[in-house]
């Protein structure tokens, strides 16, 4: 039986009803969006102040009063100092579960409207800004992805590590970024085939897809495991649902045009310098890595057409984020 992402404790004494995210899942309350909740079936703040304990989990915490009613809202947890309807518990609780998802609906709007002013800033040839808010547009759209996946499917217990700290900034997205270090495990014969065979939760927790020594180390926190996941998706969707044939179709013509540009990029300099040149030399090893690797693809016999060009799809994508991360990183976006 999967476990529930709120759940209701009814174990402590002082507070003998809560409503707590489970420890496991990455989500947090919004407590100001709570309060608004609780304040319309009559709760008030009558402090008006927040309260902050530095060594809780519960790090910012507020308290509201209905009558002699107290409840306590934190980012991980709603407690009642007394028992309260179940009809209303129920009630307080997809309310909270409304504010969840509310994030995955937060992350497609933003990417909407990266996509938006990529395409105006491109017809005011403003390249800088078109480059950033294109890389935003797709950063985005992966993230709201996982968060969805994440939400819905909720995987079984330990199984995905928290690597964020409750305290982190709500609106901060959990997908990492498009770094050569984070590509670097997916440009692995060994790795593709992981990404191939096993199932989501396997790919997800795997020590082989864990990246080196960075914050965003994690599989599930690497947008190019998401952006694997989905394409595989798509080519299974080719072969069992023929109204999917001319999505698929899209997507291989879409990576054909990456490929013509990216094989044949100018490496001698990306004008990063400084304290990230040590990231366009990563990213110069990881897009030679790539192209070597989808040219040997290329001689794979006809039998297993199918799985190369998932290993080819995921490759070609790999170095676009890659290089449209470094591009951000860049000052010299119109080179």
């Amino acid at each position: 039986m999967p476990r529930e992402i709120i759940y209701v404790d009814r174990t402590d004494l002082i507070y003998p009803v809560k409503l707590v995210i489970d420890k496991n899942i990455e989500w947090k309350f919004s407590v100001p969006k709570v309060v608004e909740i609780l304040e319309k079936i009559g709760f008030k703040d009558l402090s008006s102040n927040f309260s902050f304990s530095s060594t809780s989990s519960r790090a910012f915490f507020v308290k509201l009063y209905r009558g002699s009613l107290e409840c306590q809202i934190s980012s991980v947890e709603v407690a009642f100092s007394d028992n309260v309807p179940d009809q209303q518990i129920e009630q307080i609780k997809n309310n909270l579960y409304s504010l969840l998802v509310s994030r995955v609906s937060i992350l497609i709007n933003a990417a909407e409207q990266n996509a938006s002013s990529a395409l105006i800033n491109l017809m005011q040839n403003q390249r800088r800004a078109c480059v950033s808010d294109s890389y935003y547009a797709l950063h985005n759209s992966i993230a709201a992805l996982q968060e969805h996946y994440l939400f819905q499917k909720n995987l079984d217990e330990n199984r995905i590590s928290s690597e964020l700290s409750r305290e982190t900034a709500e609106e901060e997205s959990r997908l990492g970024h498009c770094s050569p270090a984070v590509a670097r495990p997916v440009v692995n014969t060994k790795n593709l085939d992981i990404l191939w065979e096993k199932d989501v939760e396997d790919i997800l927790t795997s020590t082989d897809l864990k990246a080196s020594n960075i914050r965003d180390k994690e599989p599930h926190r690497s947008p190019f495991i998401w952006l694997s996941l989905m394409l595989r998706e798509v080519i299974k969707l080719n072969a069992e649902e023929e109204k999917s044939k001319q999505q698929y179709k899209d997507v291989c013509n879409l990576i054909k045009q990456i490929y013509e540009k990216i094989s044949n990029l100018e490496m001698s300099s990306l004008g990063i310098g400084g304290k990230n040149e040590a990231i366009e030399n990563d990213f110069k090893q990881v897009h030679e890595m790539i192209i070597e690797m989808n040219n040997n693809l290329i001689t794979e016999p006809e039998s297993t057409r199918e799985k190369t060009q998932f290993y080819q799809n995921i490759l070609i994508f790999t170095d676009f984020l890659m290089f449209g991360q470094i591009l951000r990183l860049s000052g010299d976006y119109d080179s």
